[in-house]
């Protein structure tokens, strides 16, 4: 069974092997996750490679491993993605097998982001269609405006805990506020009360 977390990878030197679509689909994760990326690949893709990623020719070696704390095995080659998850496993890397799910550490969810609300759907390698479909619906029950609400709340919370209320009044006040239409919540917030 897998814990969900969300993992703070800002800055952590990451590897990606292969640089076919699921590769570049991967990099580019991690590179807007804050990961400084490395893509190793046998020759430089056609399609180039997603910004901030820098390109390791000549495939995979276990010396690219050296300062990595993420790996990503999604090469075409099913002999090579699993001699990269055997030598991240030696190394206590945590690595994902773009081709074996059943051996790697992590999985990439699909994920909707709304400002400071962050969704993500996995069905563990099952069903990439039936995730795809769930994040679709997430994404119209959850629309763009629900950032703005949220960041009107993350405004208001640190107000209301230090009101001076009592802790149940600013549980009831914090519960009553997520209900709150959007324009009342804006208002509470550029007042600074």
């Amino acid at each position: 069974m897998k814990l969900p977390i969300l993992l703070e990878v800002g800055a952590k030197e990451a590897l990606v092997v292969g640089a076919g679509p699921v590769g570049r689909r991967r990099a580019k994760s991690l590179a807007e996750a804050g990961c400084r990326v490395t893509v190793a690949a046998r020759t430089a893709p056609k399609e180039g490679l997603p910004p901030g990623c820098k390109l390791a020719e000549g495939g995979y070696t276990a010396a690219l491993l050296a300062h990595k704390s993420i790996v990503v095995a999604a090469t075409n080659q099913r002999e090579v993605n699993a001699q990269i998850v055997a030598d991240c496993k030696t190394r206590g890397i945590l690595v994902n097998a773009a081709d074996d799910p059943e051996h790697s550490d992590f999985f990439f969810p699909s994920v909707i982001r709304r400002g400071d609300l962050t969704l993500s759907v996995c069905t563990e390698g099952a069903s990439p269609s039936m995730t795809r479909q769930i994040a679709r619906a997430l994404r119209e029950t959850y629309p763009e405006s629900i950032g703005e609400r949220l960041r009107y709340l993350k405004i208001l919370r640190p107000r209301v805990l230090k009101n001076g209320q009592s802790k149940s009044e600013q549980r009831r006040l914090l519960k009553d506020m997520t209900d709150w239409p959007l324009e009342k919540l804006r208002e509470a917030a550029e007042r600074g009360d």
